[in-house]
């Protein structure tokens, strides 16, 4: 029988594996460092809450504590989705989108760590975004048309009025 090791299978997964203690508010492990997407140095580890909210848009992080009480609700089985922007080395934003399930509770049944996938999907975004506007300007053609076409068929069935008007 053989056997697949964890970590060959959470090194090999696209997204950054995480376990995050929540009492603690920091990584407790990762398989790839957040500062690798970001492009920061591999010295730059973001692995307390308050180094990465350092980063975070401050849009998303103002909606962060809910998402923690949403965190801290959570049953077995149920999972909290998260996205939000983090400031990357060059000044952009990148966009992720994380995925967290509970991991272990104390012994009042309080969650203490979550593990969770963080993906990049900027690239999404910005596919989502280009759609908007191709489709804002298909709308707009649409009523350009829609106006054309309504003052050429007035045209068409009264075509003297614009002689009549002028004498």
């Amino acid at each position: 029988m053989t056997t697949i090791g964890g970590d060959r299978i959470i090194g090999a997964a696209p997204a950054i594996v995480y376990i995050y203690d929540v009492v603690e508010q920091r990584s407790v492990f990762q398989n790839r460092p957040l500062a690798d997407v970001l492009g920061y140095p591999a010295d730059a580890a973001v692995r307390h809450e308050d180094e990465w909210r350092l980063l975070m848009h401050p849009d998303d992080a103002a909606r962060f504590p809910e998402y923690r009480r949403r965190l801290a609700a959570l049953g077995e089985g149920d999972h909290a989705l998260f996205e939000y922007r983090l400031r990357d080395a060059e000044g952009g934003w990148r966009w992720m989108n994380s995925r967290d399930v509970p991991y272990e509770r104390d012994g009042a049944g309080r969650l203490r760590t979550v593990i969770g996938t963080a993906m990049d999907i900027t690239d999404q975004k910005l596919v989502e975004a280009r759609l908007r506007e191709h489709e804002a300007a298909l709308s707009n053609a649409g009523r350009q048309k829609d106006e054309f076409i309504a003052t050429l068929a007035h045209e068409l069935r009264n075509p003297l009025a614009p002689i009549r008007t002028a004498a």
